[in-house]
């Protein structure tokens, strides 16, 4: 069922579909480098990367991924980059994305 304690991004704006082939994540590397240090966000992608890589399937869509794995990456990002906290979630949907598109495995 669903757990009302769970983190309040399971459900964004559109409602709660499988979040994993929604494709409007593609410019999340260029983001707003107006509001954020280019080699901080740079560095934010690479920790995802690398966490990801580490500890998710890459051919497996985030829907798919053990939640506290997902949360427990999510948490390492926030500690480490607390102004990409709201991103880090769709920077690991893109990466895994990415990643099948690529099947780099």
């Amino acid at each position: 069922g669903t757990d009302a304690g769970s983190v309040q991004d399971e459900t964004s704006s559109s409602g709660n579909k499988e979040d994993d082939e929604d494709d409007d994540d593609d410019s999340d590397d260029r983001i707003d480098t107006q509001q954020y240090d280019p080699d901080r966000l740079k560095a934010f992608n690479m920790f995802v990367r690398l966490f990801v890589d580490e500890n998710l399937d890459r051919m497996v869509p985030i829907s798919k991924q053990p939640k506290e794995k997902i949360q427990a990456i999510i948490d390492s990002c926030t500690r480490q980059f607390p102004e990409f906290s709201e991103r880090a979630r769709k920077r690991i949907r893109t990466y895994l994305k990415s990643c099948r598109r690529n099947k780099r495995a």
